[in-house]
């Protein structure tokens, strides 16, 4: 029999006959709308204590609790029915906006790149490789903090 999700996010199918198909695909919309580009508020362990708005995402951290019980390192995505979660897969990027960092998942744990600084010192310093190299630096952080 054909399961009816995805096999990497466990989006979710329709099925031929099936009631209530729009719930269905408004549910891998709304997952959807995330992976495209998947960025975090922050690492969390406690949703009691967040005030969340939906479309916002937080990263599970160790020993979370309420809701978030026995999800760590999943993605936890609020969402106007609750929270819905995604199981990372081994290679998943996702950017950190309170750390202002990204973060590769490797199988059972994030692991954060830190952020990228521009180059300094050196006993022969190239002006305008110095210059080329900030430009870009400064693209990528304007692009993170436009789609943070």
């Amino acid at each position: 029999m054909q399961s009816l999700q995805t096999p990497r996010y466990k989006l979710p199918l329709l099925a031929t006959g099936q009631a209530h198909k729009e719930r269905f695909h408004n549910e891998a919309l709304t997952l959807l709308d995330f992976l495209v580009c998947p960025i975090v508020q922050a690492k969390h362990s406690d949703p009691n204590i967040l005030v969340p708005s939906e479309g916002k995402a937080w990263l599970v951290d160790a020993n979370p609790t309420g809701d978030w019980v026995s999800r760590t390192n999943q993605i936890a995505i609020w969402t106007a029915g609750g929270w819905r979660f995604v199981e990372p897969n081994i290679g998943a990027e996702i950017f950190i906006a309170d750390a202002n960092e990204t973060a590769i998942f490797r199988g059972n744990n994030w692991v954060s790149h830190g952020a990228i600084v521009g180059p300094e010192g050196g006993s022969v310093i190239d002006i305008e490789a110095r210059i080329a190299i900030d430009s870009m630096l400064e693209a990528l952080r304007i692009k993170a903090v436009i789609e943070g």
